[in-house]
């Protein structure tokens, strides 16, 4: 049985493309605004129904979240990553949050996820959007999230 909220049955959906991080100072946002325009941009009208996008900005530095068919779209279409965009390493699978009509207003679901991946020392980021959310886990320990959330009563579509 797949855990649930309230009444609410939380699934899982596992997206197709690993996720890279990029990162920059909003100091360079000048150097990067073509890629960046590309990505949210032109490239959602070529990518595939579950790549993923998510772009983070502060006072410091600007986070980009992206599938890689979104980066090899850009690639491919001659939109070169500045060299100033920092490159993290580690690919992360995104794992998407099917919460039906949970909503904002929901307490639980982070810590419903969080938790066990922790206490199997798996580490996470967490994106929320408006009607989703998203985990992404380092790509590496994509099975051992799975077998733990499944042990905890998630189920994956």
């Amino acid at each position: 049985a797949a855990t649930t909220t309230a009444t609410t049955t939380i699934l899982l959906r596992q997206l197709r493309d690993d996720v890279e991080v990029y990162h920059f100072g909003v100091d360079e946002l000048h150097a990067c605004a073509h890629w960046l325009l590309y990505l949210a941009c032109m490239a959602r009208t070529a990518r595939a129904d579950d790549a993923f996008l998510s772009l983070v900005d502060t006072d410091r530095e600007l986070t980009v979240l992206a599938s890689t068919s979104l980066l090899a779209d850009a690639a491919h279409a001659n939109v070169m990553l500045p060299e100033c965009v920092q490159h993290e390493r580690t690919r992360w699978t995104a794992l998407l949050v099917d919460e039906g009509d949970l909503g904002f207003d929901q307490p639980g679901i982070v810590s419903g996820l969080a938790t066990p991946l922790a206490a199997a020392n798996v580490p996470v980021m967490y994106v929320s959007m408006y009607s989703t959310d998203v985990v992404l886990v380092p790509r590496a320990r994509r099975h051992d999230a799975r077998r733990c959330l499944e042990a905890n009563g998630f189920t994956f579509d």
